[in-house]
């Protein structure tokens, strides 16, 4: 399924977060989709095949909310550390907490992981913080963190807008506290608290479309957690959120 890519050494920094509060969430009839994948990873060939349950995308509308469960990122993209991941930059202390960073090109577009209302949470384009970042409210205390963008997409001149998985809200970048201010990546985070960082929360299973089926990631690699990842050495791929 996935290509190995080379380990790099670069490192990514976290930040602090705020309180942020929302709309209810709307529930939604789900589907069962069978998927089998085949995942290679450093010295390891795996061939796993997973049930996925997978909501249908709830389109963008005020007051429609849904969980952020589902891929922020189009295309292909190296992962760069999760919490903990084995070797290299990404273990110990550096990336002790729930984050992921996605490596990619600046500019390329990043989309909410479930549909909310989302707000600007950081506009700063110095080497300190979360850099530009967005907050989507996913409904019950629910809310994602898309930061170090290099821009934002949506107008925010009205304090918030409601968004789905469709909407893009930002582009990849590096502005805020990532490695000597030139670290291009998506740092995502979620939280039930509102307090990001140490308070950021196991973001449980991602979906993505490949090919027209729903794949659920770490599981895809042979994980069973976001924890502990090589970093720097897979990729995931997404086509959508329309499978």
């Amino acid at each position: 399924m996935f290509l190995v890519a080379a380990l790099l050494s670069v490192s990514a920094a976290c930040g602090e977060g705020e309180t942020a509060t929302g709309p209810a969430t709307v529930t939604s009839s789900t589907m069962v989709v069978t998927t089998s994948t085949s995942t290679t990873v450093p010295a390891t060939t795996t061939t796993t095949t997973t049930t996925t349950t997978t909501p249908p995308r709830l389109r963008a509308g005020d007051g429609v909310s849904s969980p952020p469960e589902w891929w922020p990122l189009r295309g292909s993209n190296l992962i760069g550390c999760a919490r903990r991941g084995g070797g290299g930059v990404c273990s110990g202390r550096h990336h002790p907490v729930w984050a992921i960073d996605i490596e990619g090109p600046e500019g390329q577009l990043v989309y909410p992981s479930g549909a909310g209302f989302a707000t600007i949470k950081d506009d700063s384009t110095g080497c300190s913080g979360y850099g530009r970042a967005v907050v989507v409210d996913h409904g019950g205390g629910v809310t994602s963190l898309y930061a170090h963008l290099d821009d934002f997409v949506l107008d925010f001149s009205d304090g918030g807008v409601w968004v789905d998985t469709a909407t893009p809200i930002g582009t990849i970048g590096h502005t805020g506290n990532v490695s000597r201010c030139s670290y291009t990546h998506l740092h995502y985070e979620e939280s039930t608290t509102g307090s990001y960082d140490d308070g950021a929360s196991d973001p449980g299973p991602m979906l993505a479309c490949v090919g027209g089926e729903a794949w659920s990631y770490p599981e895809a690699w042979g994980a069973t957690s976001w924890s502990g990842l090589m970093g720097h050495a897979i990729t995931a791929t997404s086509e959508g959120t329309d499978c």
